[in-house]
């Protein structure tokens, strides 16, 4: 006599399988949970991280065109970007006019976003060799200028700093 000993392939999944899957998911969600209950604090972070580098940005302009350029928060959500005095030939040839980045071809106008917005209204520029400057006057800053931003309850601040221009990004 002989007994068949072939065993039925299983199909479906074990119970250890099914809990692994249920604590993988488990944390996925709670990853993810952390991020969009944050948002507001990558937003801030965004929209300081892109002013910082707008700044530099117009800070090289300067050198690069050899202009005075002055950076206008000009409300409490948007900035722009003006040449401080008319220049014959260059890219920023008309006093008080908005520039026009030529690596972009746009307009240096910029409106924060997401409920983003700045603390203050201020303006300050650059020289022909990158320094800080009196956005009025032309006279070399002294003390360092600082841009609050706030966005969600949270505050970064914008330094930039006499003499070198150097541009520094801090949490509130």
């Amino acid at each position: 006599m002989t007994f068949n000993m072939e065993r039925k392939r299983q199909q479906g999944m074990t119970l250890v399988e099914l809990v692994i899957i249920i604590a993988i998911l488990g944390i996925l969600v709670s990853i993810a949970s952390v991020r969009l209950n944050n948002s507001a604090a990558i937003t801030a972070a965004h929209q300081a991280d892109l002013f910082v580098s707008h700044v530099r940005h117009l800070q090289s302009l300067a050198v690069n065109w050899g202009c005075e350029l002055n950076l206008n928060v000009t409300t409490t959500i948007s900035y722009t970007a003006t040449s401080r005095q008319s220049y014959t030939g260059k890219a920023c040839n008309t006093a008080g006019a908005i520039i026009k980045d030529l690596s972009t071809s746009s307009p240096f106008n910029i409106t924060l976003t997401d409920s983003a917005q700045f603390t203050a209204i201020k303006s300050m520029g650059f020289d022909r060799l990158g320094r800080p400057i009196n956005a009025a006057t032309g006279v070399l800053l002294s003390a360092d200028t600082t841009f609050d931003m706030a966005a969600g309850g949270i505050t970064w601040r914008v330094t930039v700093l006499p003499i070198s221009g150097f541009v520094s990004l801090v949490k509130l």
